[in-house]
C-alpha cells in the first residue's frame, strides 16, 4: 500500500517492491517528467514482522548510491529504537509510525504522548507568534 506524504490518503493499494536490502524495498511512485530515470521518485519501504510501511521518498539516484542503501538498511535495523528515542525526546511522531507500532503489538502510549506534547508546544509557539506578529494569520 502506498500513501501520500501525509500518510492519510492511500495512493495505491498495490506496489511492486524491489528489494534493496534485508527487509528494505523501493517502490516506484512517479516517473520523472523529464524522462531521466535518475529523477524517478521511489518510496523506501521497511518490512518488520510482515508489516510493510513507507518511511520516505527519494529519487532513483539516491537508491543507486551504495552508501545511501547502507544507511537505509541500518535505519531499518534501528527503526523501532529510533522511534522510541524520538518519542522520549517529545519529537513529532507521524501517525503512520503509531499505527505500525500498533500492528507490531508495541506500546503506543509513549508515541501518542510525544505527539500531544509536540502539538501543544507548536500551539503555544503559534500563539506567541500571533501576539508578536498580529498581521500574520496562522492557519
Amino acid at each position: 500500500m502506498t500513501c501520500d506524504s501525509t500518510g492519510r490518503k492511500i495512493v495505491s493499494k498495490y506496489s511492486q517492491l524491489t528489494p534493496i536490502g534485508k527487509d528494505v524495498y523501493a517502490a516506484l511512485i512517479s516517473k520523472s517528467v523529464s524522462g531521466n530515470s535518475e529523477n524517478d521518485i521511489y518510496s523506501i519501504v521497511f518490512a518488520i514482522d510482515k508489516v510493510f510501511f513507507s518511511v520516505c521518498y527519494v529519487p532513483r539516484r539516491v537508491i543507486d548510491n551504495r552508501e545511501c542503501r547502507a544507511k537505509f538498511i541500518e535505519g531499518r535495523n534501528d527503526w523501532c529504537e529510533s522511534v522510541k528515542k524520538a518519542a522520549a525526546e517529545n519529537a513529532y511522531i507521524p501517525l503512520l509510525y503509531v499505527r505500525v507500532f500498533e500492528l507490531l503489538g508495541e506500546d503506543t502510549a509513549p508515541l501518542l504522548q510525544a505527539r500531544e506534547n509536540d502539538m501543544r508546544v507548536r500551539a503555544e509557539h503559534n500563539a506567541e507568534n500571533s501576539k508578536r506578529y498580529p498581521y500574520i494569520q496562522v492557519a
